[in-house]
């Protein structure tokens, strides 16, 4: 999990995320290189990043089998132009080898990649993907041994979206032990490393000493914590630039009020409150707490 979504403008971050991306959906990967993957799709990932509902609709009422999509995605401009000139050679290469006439050439186009950069196409249909598919899930470490106890934790990642006239994201992760009551911050890169195959909840439910509502509520008071410790620099700065906007509004309204005429004066007055209501909403400052995810994870205990 990155810290924040402004972390992916960071190339080499954004590679290791799509890459744990498609890893975790059973994607194949056909090729690797440096700012570069091609991957073949699962129908079911498929549909969820390329939208095109008719032809999902024909394969699905003609009992087709679809073609397996490849997406070729390059992390940098420099890398998206040399993978496609290198794909444009071999392209033109195997053209020339099936002896086909000019007119039949059009037919026939050199694949391309796209530029898989921060706030693109694909990468939103990514996080997106990566949002319904794991709005909750119950797991354990793979490949444990029988006699292991497996220790319950509650997990909630998600997001503080702080806004004003501007928006900013920052990604969280946190976690109760449901036997003893301990929280954990940046739970989920403490285990990220750990693939996790999915349980049967029986296998924790038995030995949770706190419940899982007496849990999420712990872990939201916990969050409501967080959020006072956040700076508040840019709320100040916020509430000035709201207090600078309030001023110029007021001198232009009170300018109108001292030469309008008497039936004029209440639709003045009420579009000036409406702009300094407008101004309010824009400008104040607010932190909302976004759950994106939650997961009921059996861990080994120590």
């Amino acid at each position: 999990m990155v810290a924040s979504l402004q972390d992916l403008k960071n190339a080499k971050i954004r590679l290791d995320f799509v890459d744990r991306y498609f890893q975790a959906v059973h994607a194949t990967t056909l090729l690797k290189k440096d700012s570069y993957r091609e991957v073949q799709l699962p129908t079911d990932v498929d549909k969820e990043l390329n939208p095109r509902p008719f032809y999902w609709m024909w394969i699905e009422t003609t009992g087709q089998k679809p073609e397996p999509t490849v997406l070729r995605m390059a992390f940098d401009q420099p890398t998206l132009e040399k993978e496609n000139q290198r794909m444009k050679v071999e392209h033109d290469e195997k053209i020339v080898s099936l002896s086909i006439s000019p007119a039949e050439r059009w037919m026939y186009q050199a694949p391309k990649a796209q530029l898989v950069d921060y706030g693109s196409f694909l990468l939103d249909k990514i996080l997106a993907s990566v949002k319904k598919r794991g709005a909750f899930a119950i797991v354990a470490p793979k490949n444990l041994s029988g006699s292991k106890i497996l220790i319950p934790w509650l997990m909630m990642n998600g997001m503080f979206t702080f806004r004003c006239d501007m928006s900013e994201q920052k990604l969280w992760s946190v976690a109760i032990c449901l036997e003893n009551g301990q929280i954990v911050d940046e739970f989920y890169n403490k285990i990220r490393h750990i693939e996790m195959n999915p349980i049967s909840p029986q296998k924790l439910l038995y030995r949770l000493r706190m419940s899982l509502i007496d849990g999420f509520q712990a872990l939201q008071t916990y969050l409501e914590f967080l959020v006072k410790q956040q700076p508040t620099d840019w709320a100040e700065k916020s509430l000035a630039r709201l207090e600078q906007e309030q001023a110029h509004i007021n001198l232009y309204y009170n300018s109108l009020l001292e030469d309008a005429d008497l039936e004029k004066l209440d639709s003045i007055k009420i579009e000036h409150e409406r702009k300094l209501k407008s101004l309010s909403e824009l400008y104040y400052p607010t932190i909302d707490i976004i759950i994106e995810q939650m997961a009921l994870i059996g861990l080994p205990s120590s």
